[in-house]
């Protein structure tokens, strides 16, 4: 009986209704080339799973691979929704050359695609979850809307590559170029993004959610609705970014560069400041609730009508700051140096304030209510109008200080300088 003979016979026995013959002749295809490979990929559509699961069992090599990605993307979708869960069973397409295919949906997860020829392909909408593709070419392809969560993409290429919508989630992306690039809906939770490169670039909608943003470069960057809870900015560049109204929750700002940075009514709560020097860089209307800005230098910069309830300003520089309409309420003030401060109708409330310098700052209609003020340096300031309901006052020094318009009988003095010099 020739070739041809017997694989009519088999596609007969293919066509059966009884599983165990359609089995039957899925074993002994293998020895009848791409004709055989092309009645087994058929067989991927059959509704039986066994069945499904034999046919699946046909491609093996790397060319029986890249016979049945011939076949389309649905019969390839088939068989690696079958393959992915199958134990020691790889698809390995190194080294393909799939320029300008139409992939669209292709189901690639976990495939080894190392160095393959991408470009120009269309793999919107494609799963590459875990894939491989170290050294791909993916020059001018089409990923929009593609799953690359968690994939291998040291060394490839994505120059003027379409990554709208992009699932990016715990992807390694270290050292890339985004410079000047169009984001849209992107999706970098957790991806390792350091060293990466996205001055001038554009981002919309993207999230950033506990990513790595080591050393990287966000020069000139435009963000719109775009959050940063809880990535980590070390020694990242910010100089200059316009932040305002961003969401940056507990991100880690250790050694970041901020100077001249817009970070008004950016949601910075949680954040680590500590031990930053900040120049030029706006606060107004920022959410700072329990930051920490331990041991910084603030000088001149502009807190209006933030908010740092229960922050940490313990030995922080705020010479010359502006908190008018500030709420600080519960904050730690220990040992600041604010001369000079402007705290216009800033609220104070249950501050602990001890060891500073508050000399002349202005805390004109101020609420100083419930503070303990414990060796501070009040010289000279203006503390007009201010609520100092329950205040205590210990070896503090108002020397030349402005009361007018103050209860005094509220406030709790002892050992205190008063403003003729008396003691009190």
């Amino acid at each position: 009986m020739s070739d041809r003979e017997t694989l009519e016979q088999l596609q007969e026995c293919l066509n059966s209704t009884i599983a165990e013959e359609r089995v039957a002749a899925l074993e002994k295809l293998g020895d009848y080339g791409e004709a055989g490979l092309e009645l087994a990929a058929r067989s991927l559509h059959d509704e039986i799973e066994w069945v499904r699961e034999v046919a699946c069992k046909r491609f093996v090599t790397r060319s029986d691979l890249i016979f049945l990605l011939s076949q389309g993307v649905q019969t390839w979708n088939k068989w690696r929704a079958i393959t992915v869960y199958l134990d020691g069973w790889e698809a390995d397409l190194s080294g393909v050359d799939l320029r300008g295919k139409d992939l669209k949906k292709v189901n690639f997860r976990e495939c080894n695609l190392r160095g393959a020829d991408l470009s120009g392909a269309d793999l919107s909408g494609a799963k590459l979850y875990k894939t491989d593709l170290r050294e791909a070419d993916l020059s001018n392809a089409n990923l929009s809307g593609a799953n690359l969560s968690r994939a291998n993409l040291e060394g490839s290429i994505l120059t003027e590559t379409n990554l709208q919508e992009v699932n990016f989630k715990r992807t390694n992306l270290s050292e890339f170029d985004f410079s000047d690039r169009y984001f849209y809906k992107i999706n970098f939770s957790g991806a390792n993004l350091s060293y990466t490169k996205f001055d001038g670039a554009l981002l919309r909608r993207t999230r950033f959610t506990k990513a790595n943003l080591y050393g990287v470069d966000f020069t000139n960057i435009k963000l719109d609705r775009t959050t940063f809870e809880r990535a980590s900015f070390e020694r990242a560049n910010l100089t200059g970014c316009n932040l305002k109204s961003i969401n940056l929750k507990s991100a880690k700002m250790n050694n970041a560069e901020l100077e001249g940075a817009d970070l008004s009514s950016a949601n910075l709560s949680d954040v680590d400041f500590s031990t930053k020097v900040m120049n030029n860089v706006n606060f107004s209307r920022a959410n700072l609730k329990r930051a920490n800005f331990k041991n910084s230098t603030l000088d001149g910069l502009n807190f209006s009508e933030a908010k740092l309830q229960n922050s940490d300003l313990q030995s922080a520089n705020l010479q010359g700051a502006n908190f008018d309409r500030a709420r600080l309420k519960g904050a730690n003030l220990e040992g600041t140096l604010a001369t000079g401060m402007s705290a216009i109708e800033a609220d104070f409330t249950g501050c602990r304030v001890g060891d500073a310098d508050w000399s002349g700052a202005n805390l004109i209609g101020a609420d100083l209510s419930q503070i303990y003020f414990n060796r501070v340096n009040l010289k000279n300031a203006d503390l007009m109008g201010a609520n100092c309901y329950n205040t205590a006052l210990w070896e503090s020094d108002l020397t030349g200080a402005n009361l007018f318009g103050i209860e005094l009988s509220h406030i709790h003095f002892w050992n205190s300088t008063m403003p003729d010099g008396t003691k009190q």
